[in-house]
């Protein structure tokens, strides 16, 4: 038996159905405690945050994984039985659970920032996901550069989310006894022209990035009546509307409202968003480029969706097998686990691999403007090989240097990110003479060359992500540098980065993020555009 099957057979072991995960998350808290962490572990409510890699100057990547399950009939307890893991939640999705385990507990860490979220009521309504407390709680998840939620895939990448809406059509009538129902009026009749309209409904399908979903609405509940000899003066149904990620709430709100014709009380209690396929984001294609066995949309709600409207650029990859989850008997592949593991670990080598350019596009993402340009080589070659001993180009006599030729080459042009690292510096600004396209500067030997034009992308509209230079504190940089150290650990720190932009979805505010690296201590630390310190980010004990 190997490790992960040890673990998956743990998991399964310790019932965690939906609103009972408190035994399961002690469990794995106290488990994943035993192993050296870039931090110290913060819950929330049956949830747990695990900062497991700190510091590689990499791109920082969240493992997402639900605790709980659906509760299902199961015939015997957990067990193996050939190439078979049965039990409850053995694919959906303690599967994804024992890879983040084994990820854990492993002795080679990846070379990128990793986090790992094990949370609680995931296969319930909507607003009673602690994931959502947990990105509104914890800074360190939803600045994360990527987010994989381990859902059953059998281990294909699955793109984006489809969203989920519940509606409860209420018709009213009036009681009268059976035997004279014309002294009545039948609630349940009154339903025969929705249901009627609704059996007529075909899909409406839609592509996203060559993707394709299916718009449908279905009547799943219903239920009415007093007795069998009375006539009905209420009758609900439950109309389950699934949507793409063209379609809003608010249009799927309307899909129903028009279905329904104003014939019954609709009211709306559970509404779920649906999620773009981030297909071209550099994170995701990296992960499509590390074997996964196919690349699919994804046709059913996961929180994908809920780390999308939280700025977080995200997608669908496991090794569950997808058939089996919500079955009686569940069950998994047990060989699903080593594929799955073989592609989580080329995923990381190739991401830790990426130069400086990808992991500026991977941060632009997130405020919903995302950009790609040919300038992969020229950027190399500005950042290659610099001296052991040069100065960082965040020091005040480099800042020196390099700020007035940047003003004058950008003239009045507004900005849509300036990124400057020890020993690179990049920015990215509209064209004025033509206001759609956006050109990208690299500091060269002290100066800015001709710029390469960067192909803008996304949902984000250029125009709100753009800012103006003239009231930045950028004549601060080497200040905000040396502040952000001495929150973070003065004595062994250095500013590794700063990223100024807005910091769309969150907030339309124009901000400055210092990174800081140490032996000891990893954090980040934020700035308005007026150079005053935000609360501190989260810092990492390594």
């Amino acid at each position: 038996m190997t490790d992960l099957t040890e673990t998956l057979l743990w998991l399964c072991r310790i019932p965690s159905p939906i609103g009972e995960e408190k035994k399961l998350c002690d469990a794995v808290s106290e488990r994943v405690g035993r192993v050296p962490l870039a931090g110290a572990i913060r819950r929330y409510g049956h949830s747990i945050v695990v900062p497991l890699v700190r510091g590689t100057g990499k791109a920082h990547v969240v493992l997402a994984g639900h605790l709980d399950v659906v509760r299902t009939v199961h015939d015997a307890p957990a067990r193996i039985e050939g190439d078979k893991l049965y039990g409850a939640g053995a694919a959906d999705m303690k599967s994804g659970l024992a890879l983040m385990l084994e990820l854990a507990e492993r002795r080679e860490r990846p070379g990128v920032d990793v986090t790992l979220v094990f949370y609680a009521r995931e296969e319930g309504p909507f607003a009673e996901n602690e994931l959502g407390p947990v990105l509104e709680q914890d800074p360190d998840v939803k600045r994360a550069d990527l987010a994989i939620a381990l859902e059953p895939s059998d281990n294909k990448l699955q793109l984006g989310c489809g969203g989920s809406l519940h509606a409860t059509v209420a018709f009213q009538g009036r009681t009268a006894h059976s035997a004279r129902p014309w002294q009545g009026e039948n609630a349940i009749h009154k339903a025969a022209a929705l249901l009627a309209r609704l059996s007529a409904l075909a899909p409406v399908t839609e592509n996203v990035d060559g993707l394709e979903w299916k718009n449908v609405i279905s009547a799943t509940m219903a239920s009415g009546g007093r007795a069998r000899n009375v006539i009905p003066d209420r009758f609900e149904l439950n109309l389950n509307h699934r949507f793409g990620p063209e379609t809003s709430v608010e249009v799927a709100k309307a899909n129903i409202e028009r279905l329904v014709a104003g014939e019954a009380e609709v009211t709306f209690p559970d509404l779920a968003p649906s999620a773009p396929p981030s297909r071209h984001h550099p994170l995701v294609a990296a992960l499509a480029e590390s074997g996964v066995l196919a690349i699919e949309p994804k046709q059913a709600w996961t929180d994908v969706a809920r780390f999308h409207a939280a700025g977080v650029p995200a997608a669908n990859f496991g090794p569950g097998t997808q058939a089996q989850a919500h079955q009686r008997n569940e069950w998994t592949h047990l060989p699903g686990l080593e594929v799955g593991r073989a592609i989580l670990g080329r995923f990381f080598d190739k991401i830790a691999a990426l130069g400086v350019l990808a992991l500026v596009l991977a941060s632009l993402a997130t405020s919903g403007c995302e950009s790609t340009t040919g300038a992969t080589e020229r950027r190399a070659d500005a950042v290659a090989n610099p001296a052991p001993n040069a100065p960082s180009y965040l020091e005040r006599s480099e800042v020196k240097r390099w700020l007035p030729t940047l003003l004058q080459r950008l003239r009045s042009a507004r900005v849509l990110v300036l990124d400057v690292r020890e020993h690179a510096l990049v920015v990215q600004a509209e064209d004025v003479t033509h206001p759609s396209r956006v050109l990208e500067y690299t500091l060269v030997n002290g100066d800015f060359p001709e710029p390469e034009r960067a192909e803008i992308r996304g949902t984000g509209e250029l125009e709100q992500n753009l800012f103006s230079l003239k009231d930045i504190a950028l004549g601060k940089l080497a200040d905000l540098a040396r502040l952000a150290v001495a929150q973070v650990d003065a004595e062994n720190g250095r500013a590794s980065r700063m990223v100024l932009r807005r910091q769309l979805p969150q907030s339309d505010a124009v901000r400055f993020r210092v990174y800081v690296e140490s032996p000891r201590l990893s954090g980040q630390v934020d700035f308005d555009a007026s150079g005053n310190p935000l609360p501190l980010s989260a810092g990492s004990a390594l």
